[in-house]
């Protein structure tokens, strides 16, 4: 199932493209095709903790959506089918499937505005009407 559709001969993979990998792995080891190696592949993919926890996170939940699938039909192409589809990735994106705290919050992102252009609080800052 995975290595028919996504292959194993990859050699770089950005995290979002680990984490749809990832998230299919999850649903192919659930149908009885587990593959521990390219498992740890895409783990390794990722350049911080945060990432490789994504990427883990992803393939728990490809397993968890595909074991619960498995109690309403026990034909495992129908539940790869349905989870991940034959010619187009359905998998959830990170949004849909992350919790809003394992999410990256803006705190983590860059500032917008140069570090030198940020306005002191009004508190901080001498009163200029003397």
């Amino acid at each position: 199932m995975y290595e028919d559709r996504y292959g194993t001969d990859w050699e770089t993979l950005d995290r979002e493209a680990a984490v749809e990998r990832a998230y299919a792995l999850g649903v192919a080891t659930a149908c009885g095709a587990p593959d521990d190696h390219e498992r740890e592949r895409l783990i390794g993919v990722g350049d911080t903790t945060y990432d490789r926890s994504m990427i883990e996170l992803a393939y728990q939940e490809g397993k968890t959506h595909a074991y619960n699938k498995k109690r309403e039909r026990s034909d495992e192409q129908a539940v790869w089918a349905e989870l991940v589809g034959e010619t187009n990735p359905t998998s959830p994106s990170e949004r849909e499937f992350f919790p809003g705290a394992l999410s990256r919050f803006n705190a983590m992102l860059p500032p917008e505005t140069q570090p030198d252009l940020l306005e002191l609080p009004s508190f901080l800052r001498r009163n200029q009407q003397n």
